[in-house]
């Protein structure tokens, strides 16, 4: 895939991050991707010493990472800026001091740059993989292993993608109302940040392959569940042997009494050895854990326009489903070669499949699932009420005006008994109908 000349690195980083990126979800800036990494503590993703090892590390190789530089440039300024990271930093003794802010905003920017390096090596690579015939030389060149340049380029992306997934998920989180689940969904654990999706993880159900917000065959069981089922089977059994207890010392009880002899003791509970003194409570909703599903969109699009299937991220390899009553899981629609492909266009390049443009990483509980599509569609039909409240506002509203208007006829009332007395028909008329149901008027749901 040939190179657009770009007159500036700002447009050519530009290029590559909406025509291969933007697609796979939010992209953060150079400035959120420095705030992440200047992070420090034992939660941060890449510590001081960690950014001064990467940084040695870029100095040690800056003449491979400079040709490399040469060779992706095609008139771009991208030499140019690789020049001024590695005068930034100097040298080993400049890095030993250099403030951690100023590091995470170097290595944040160097970042887009090895983006763009990695993306030609991997150009050329395949340019070469489709014009040499694979025999047991170009094998053996396929397993050799990799330079300390390109483990460095390998470490560095797979950093900016944990940084980019941190992002997003600090920003799903925010929006992630406990009060409104059913509608943004639960929050996400860590260790479920960036987290791709796995054919290990799809749930047994075919009813839970399609997510319940975003509808794409994406959804991956969670390990963090793990035990979950056994956890709830172990609570429902211990209930079923306590219940058979339970009830074969009040059949007894029943008996003894009805016969005039004395009544059994109460049963010894036989997990913990206590007395039972009464029934043994079902468990609840709030005891029986919910397997949760997580919805894995964001994480997986194709990042190679127009290069080979091996290396499309898509799960169902842009594969379209042109019968809408196929459900084959996306899976198997990525290995039937029978399907039309989705195209890319535009300039910058745009992916057009659905899968790869979706950025859905909700997570939500299968027991919640119902509740979830009714409060989706009470949602949906709130936003296109657009000529007036809600009806839950209205309801609100009608029920706050009958207190006031309670309160009022209260209030009106005991006037006219302390006026009763005295001179009855000095009522205003007007007072009478405010307190009196106007049996002309009704009420407009």
């Amino acid at each position: 895939m040939a190179m657009r000349q770009s007159s500036s690195h700002s447009e050519h980083l530009s290029r590559f991050q909406k025509g291969k990126l933007v697609d796979s979800g939010y992209i953060p800036t150079t400035g959120e991707r420095a705030k992440e990494l200047c992070r420090q503590g034992p939660n941060a993703l890449c510590n001081l010493s960690q950014k001064k090892s990467i940084a040695r590390e870029c100095l040690q190789l800056k003449v491979g990472i400079m040709n490399d530089a040469n060779a992706a440039a095609n008139g771009s300024d991208l030499p140019i800026e690789t020049e001024k990271f590695f005068l930034a930093l100097k040298n080993r003794n400049t890095i030993k001091n250099m403030p951690n802010a100023t590091l995470a905003s170097l290595l944040s920017q160097f970042t887009e740059i090895v983006t763009i390096l990695n993306e030609h090596i991997l150009q050329l690579e395949l340019a070469k993989a489709s014009t040499m015939r694979m025999t047991r030389q170009g094998a053996n060149e396929k397993q050799k292993s990799l330079s300390a340049k390109e483990l460095l380029y390998k470490s560095i992306i797979g950093l900016k993608k944990k940084i980019d997934a941190t992002i997003r998920l600090s920003i799903n989180n925010a929006g992630a109302d406990t009060r409104n689940y059913l509608v943004t969904g639960i929050k996400l654990e860590s260790s479920m940040v960036g987290r791709s999706f796995n054919r290990a993880l799809v749930p047994t159900d075919p009813g839970h392959w399609k997510c319940i917000y975003c509808g794409c065959f994406s959804i991956n069981t969670v390990p963090e569940d793990d035990g979950l089922i056994e956890r709830n089977d172990i609570l429902i059994s211990n209930f079923e042997v306590l219940d058979k207890v339970w009830k074969t010392f009040q059949q007894a009880k029943e008996q003894a009494e009805n016969a005039g002899l004395l009544l059994p003791p109460n049963p010894t509970n036989p997990f913990n050895g206590n007395t039972m003194k009464r029934a043994p409570s079902a468990p609840k909703g709030n005891t029986i854990e919910s397997p949760r599903l997580l919805c894995c969109c964001i994480n997986n699009t194709n990042l190679n326009p127009g290069l080979s299937d091996q290396f499309n991220g898509c799960i169902a390899k842009c594969r379209k489903r042109t019968d809408q009553t196929d459900q084959r899981h996306s899976m198997d629609l990525a290995e039937d070669s029978s399907l039309e492909v989705y195209t890319w266009g535009g300039d910058p390049k745009e992916s057009t499949c659905p899968s790869c443009k979706c950025i859905c990483n909700k997570l939500y509980r299968v027991k919640d699932i119902m509740a979830i599509a009714l409060a989706m569609k009470q949602s949906n039909m709130r936003a296109m009420m657009d000529n007036g409240p809600s009806p839950s506002s209205q309801l609100a509203q009608f029920i706050g005006q009958s207190f006031a208007q309670g309160k009022q006829a209260a209030d009106d009332l005991q006037n006219i008994q302390l006026h009763r007395q005295s001179d009855t028909s000095s009522i205003n008329q007007s007072l009478i109908q405010d307190i009196f149901w106007d049996s002309s008027s009704e009420y407009v749901t």
